[in-house]
């Protein structure tokens, strides 16, 4: 199993976003909050710092609210490594 994993959401369709690794978005000591709004996951650590992930191109479709969302793992997901290598530069910017 791979440390990799996305936060799946859904509107007309899904979108996945990259978690950095080894980011647990549901680890209270670590992340304060998370939602997802026009195409971007926004990711608030406890020490006050704030992260956007995009999904990697330009959404076609409405995309201010998901009507669900979901952490998978990353192995069957349409994610490529450069947009995981983008997340985890972010959680290491925000760490300082």
């Amino acid at each position: 199993m791979s440390e990799r994993k996305v936060l799946r959401t859904e509107y007309t369709g899904y979108y996945y976003f990259p978690i950095p690794t080894g980011l647990d978005l549901d680890d209270d000591t670590i992340v304060e909050s998370y939602y997802v709004k026009w195409d971007k996951l926004h990711i608030t650590l406890v020490n006050g710092n704030k992260m956007e992930i995009g999904i990697g191109f330009e959404s076609p479709m409405e995309t201010k609210r998901p009507n669900t969302q979901e952490v998978l793992e990353a192995e069957d997901c349409p994610v490529d490594d450069e947009e995981f290598d983008k997340a985890d530069e972010l959680l290491e910017q925000a760490k300082d």
